[in-house]
């Protein structure tokens, strides 16, 4: 029901979605109208509403803290580049904007958590990938954020798998990848975009770092 979006026609919801809702959905509470002795079921509703509820809950994650933020959807890769050298990336995906969150957090914050999590994770990169819709005009954006390890002081200029990677995307149009300044970015090994392309999810950004890394 959440990743399909309360079963709509996006082309992601299949013919096994549809059939497993038609299925499960009047045998669960919400499904029945009426209780024993004909009494209306106050906890009946429709599938169409059962699935916002989902959604919307989903979506509350305010009270969740930065690394909680980082690990509730989190999945790590591992992939070797051209040298056999094995490389691992974590990418998250977070229902909520990185102005959001860091306005919420602080800068200072922010940034600690994703070098944290990147520490305890024991990755090489972080991929942020964030899906929220706009606190004003209820808009549906994308972003993504690439992280990398980093000690104190200011970062040299991007090189290496660093600078592949942020030129990788950046080209790759099916990603419709646009560079954005966030708070507290610079001097960072870090960058971050704005997603033109909305359908590109973690499904389709997951190979195309990957082709990236193990061309380099």
């Amino acid at each position: 029901m959440i990743d399909t979006s309360g079963l709509k026609d996006n082309g992601k919801t299949t013919l096994h979605d549809t059939t497993a809702a038609e299925y499960l959905y009047p045998r669960t509470l919400f499904g029945v109208p009426t209780i024993a002795g004909g009494e209306p079921n106050k906890d009946h509703m429709t599938l169409s509403d059962l699935a916002s509820l989902l959604i919307d809950a989903k979506r509350d994650v305010i009270r969740l803290s930065g690394q909680e933020l980082l690990g509730r959807d989190y999945k790590p890769f591992a992939w070797k580049n051209t040298k056999g050298e094995v490389v691992r990336v974590g990418l998250s995906t977070v229902p909520m904007g990185l102005k959001h969150w860091i306005e919420r957090d602080g800068k200072k914050k922010f940034w600690a958590d994703q070098q944290a999590w990147i520490k305890e994770s024991n990755i090489d990169v972080l991929g942020v990938l964030t899906t929220f819709r706009t606190r004003t005009k209820n808009k549906h954006k994308r972003e993504m954020l690439i992280v990398f390890p980093q000690d104190e002081g200011v970062a040299d200029a991007p090189s290496g798998l660093e600078l592949k990677l942020y030129t990788g995307i950046e080209s790759n149009q099916d990603l419709g990848a646009v560079q954005k300044d966030i708070p507290g970015i610079e001097g960072r090994r870090a960058r971050a975009w704005e997603q033109t392309e909305k359908q590109a999810t973690r499904k389709q950004i997951a190979p195309a770092i990957q082709a990236i890394i193990e061309a380099s």
